[in-house]
């Protein structure tokens, strides 16, 4: 399970293994493969096929049916041609401790790590462009993270009260930040914004600590911001 060789199997040779491969690719379901280990707690994520596009199918927003809502998987290793991942697809895994993604994911779909309380850790793609929606809401555990270079937007309550936040860097590459992104981080004391932000939502950093200072550079859009009632306790320090 652990090497990075690619599947290639038929959907028919798949349905033959149910106990073995889940179907869930969006485009195709064969297009993307999961499989446990022998003792089901860790899950491994493969593109299969040398057509697949590696997307992830989505789920249900707050539909809680993903396939793997609820089981004891404690770890996650998405693989090398795997792109997204889907809305809702690992939401409430109570027990997860640990995510790798492989450097071809681009995108983490809304609500994809939803209320994963128990998550302490995350290697991001090193060509992660997006996360979604509420992906990291209520990853309670989930302390300080280093987001990578590549990523340009991050999304509405993406880390809605991510309470083990300390201090946080956003890349030079991020545009956009939604409204109430870091919303009741509550131990988040410094927060570090690129000069490239052009949009940032209301109370993306409302109720959070009341020492929070944010680092900007002399960027007028941020000057106004730090200014703004919505940014709450936040305390503007050029650097």
């Amino acid at each position: 399970l652990n090497d990075d060789i690619a599947l290639n199997l038929t959907l028919q040779q798949i349905e033959a293994e149910p106990d073995k491969y889940i179907p869930i690719g969006k485009t195709k379901p064969e297009y993307v493969v999961a499989e446990y280990n022998e003792d089901g707690t860790e899950l491994i994520v493969r593109k299969n096929g040398e057509n697949s596009d590696g997307k992830m199918m989505d789920w249900e927003l707050y539909g809680f049916d993903s396939i793997f809502c609820g089981k004891p998987i404690e770890k996650i290793t998405v693989k090398k041609g795997v792109t997204t991942i889907g809305d809702s697809a690992f939401v409430e895994l109570h027990k997860l401790k640990t995510v790798v993604l492989s450097d071809t994911v681009e995108l983490i779909g809304a609500q994809a790590f939803f209320d994963c309380n128990k998550m302490t850790q995350i290697t991001f793609s090193n060509n992660l462009k997006t996360i979604g929606d509420e992906a990291f809401a209520y990853c309670e555990s989930l302390p300080d993270i280093t987001f990578p270079a590549s990523l340009e937007s991050i999304g509405i309550a993406s880390f809605y009260r991510c309470n083990s936040f300390k201090n946080i860097t956003i890349p030079d590459n991020v545009t956009t930040i939604g409204e109430a992104a870091f919303y009741y981080c509550r131990e988040l004391t410094s927060l570090i914004l690129p000069n490239n932000i052009t949009n940032i939502g209301d109370d993306a950093f409302a109720n959070c600590s009341q020492e929070l200072v944010l680092f900007i550079n002399n960027n007028d859009y941020l000057i106004e911001f730090a200014k703004s009632p919505t940014t709450n306790n936040l305390y503007p320090y050029p650097f």
